[in-house]
C-alpha cells in the first residue's frame, strides 16, 4: 500500500522533492565493540509513545519539521519516500533539509533512518547526510559521498574521522547515530534491514547532548555534478524524544 507525501520544491533553480514515511526498529544494546553486529531484542515495528516517527499520511509536512532553504513552489502529491533530487552541472552551493523543528536532549537516545537511494555522483560535489547537530560547526554526522559513506563529528568547525568505506547500497542501506550512556560514547551503525545492526566506529561525545537538532539533507557543492542522482530517506525514527523548552 502507498503511503505518504512527496513535497516538490524548486530551490535556486533545482527541483527537490520531499517525503518521509514509515518506521521499523529500536535501539541497540549496550556492550558492543566497533565491527560488532548488533541484534535487536524484543524489537516492536510500533514506536514508543517518547519517539519521534512521521508516516506523512496526511499529505502535509508535520508541525515537528522544518524545511531548510528558500522555496520558490511547493507541490505536495501523494509517494512514498522522502527524495531530494540534485540539480546536473550546478555552479553553485545548495542543500536541501528537513530539519527538526524543535531541540530535543540525545542523551541516550538513537536517531536511525532507511536510505533506499544515494547520490550517484562520483566526485564531491553531491552529497547525502544524516546528522545530530548543535550547528553547523558542532555534529555527530553520517556521509555519503564521491562512492563512500563516512562517520564523522565536528568540533568547534574541525572534523574528527570516526570511520569510513566504500559504500554499498545493500549494507549500508539503514543509518543509525546513537548516544551510550555507559560509556558517554557516540555509536554509527548501518544495517541492511533496520533490525540487525553493524557498528562502523565510536568515538567520546564530545559535542554537547542537551539541546540538538536533527536533519536529513542532501547538497550539491560548485560546480556539480553532471549526473549527481537523487538521495531518498524512509523511516525516519528518533527515540526517546526529548524536547527541550
Amino acid at each position: 500500500m502507498v503511503r505518504g507525501a512527496v513535497i516538490v520544491l524548486l530551490l535556486a533553480g533545482c527541483d527537490i522533492v520531499f517525503r518521509l514515511d514509515d518506521l521499523r526498529a529500536t535501539n541497540t544494546g549496550d556492550g558492543s565493540v566497533p565491527g560488532d553486529t548488533i541484534r535487536d531484542t524484543g524489537a516492536s515495528i510500533d514506536a514508543p509513545a517518547s519517539c519521534l516517527h512521521d508516516m506523512f499520511t496526511g499529505g502535509d509536512i508535520q508541525g515537528h519539521w522544518s524545511v531548510i532553504n528558500e522555496l520558490s513552489a511547493f507541490e505536495i502529491d501523494q509517494s512514498d519516500v522522502l527524495e531530494i533530487g540534485l540539480p546536473q552541472s550546478f555552479n553553485s552551493n545548495a542543500e536541501a533539509a528537513l530539519q527538526t523543528y524543535r531541540d530535543y536532549n540525545f542523551t541516550g537516545a538513537f536517531v536511525q533512518v532507511e536510505v533506499p537511494e544515494v547520490t550517484t555522483s562520483t566526485t564531491y560535489n553531491a552529497e547525502n547526510y544524516l546528522t545530530v547537530r548543535i550547528d553547523n560547526q558542532n555534529a555527530y554526522l553520517i556521509r555519503v559521498a564521491n562512492g563512500g559513506i563516512d562517520f564523522w563529528t565536528r568540533r568547534f568547525g574541525q572534523l574528527m574521522d570516526i570511520g569510513g568505506r566504500p559504500y554499498e547500497a545493500v549494507p549500508h542501506r539503514w543509518w543509525r547515530i546513537e548516544h551510550s550512556t555507559m560509556d558517554d560514547v557516540i555509536r554509527f551503525s548501518t544495517s541492511q534491514n533496520g533490525q540487525d545492526w553493524f557498528e562502523q566506529g565510536r568515538g567520546p561525545a564530545v559535542v554537547p547532548l542537551t539541546r540538538i537538532e536533527v536533519s536529513l539533507r542532501a547538497g550539491n557543492i560548485a560546480p556539480g555534478d553532471p549526473d549527481p542522482g537523487r538521495a531518498i530517506f524512509d523511516n525516519f525514527l528518533l527515540c526517546p524524544a526529548v524536547v527541550v523548552p
